[in-house]
């Protein structure tokens, strides 16, 4: 194997390799400090100044359009393959 065709294997094995951290966070809401959003199909909480989510959802349906009770105690997304009312979840605020 050639010096060209072992540095180009090289290259693309870095490259498939590579992991992006920025992640993919869907459908955020917004409540006072505390922000509701989908990420891994889940709901997840975290403070508007940033920090370490905590994870809302745990199943094998898939969250999305989370949104924040008035009161701002309990947050509730569509789909997941819920029940009706099984969407609804402690925010914890």
């Amino acid at each position: 194997m050639g010096i060209r065709s072992l540095i180009a294997t090289f290259l693309l094995a870095a490259a498939l390799c590579a992991q992006d951290t920025r992640g993919y966070y869907r459908f955020p809401a917004i409540h006072g400090a505390s922000v509701v959003f989908t990420a891994e199909g889940d709901l997840w909480q975290v403070g508007v100044e940033g920090g370490v989510a905590r994870r809302l959802t745990t199943h094998l349906g898939a969250e999305r359009g989370a949104a924040f009770s008035p009161d701002g105690k309990t947050a509730l997304s569509a789909g997941g393959g819920h029940k009706i009312g099984d969407g609804l979840f402690n925010a914890g605020t």
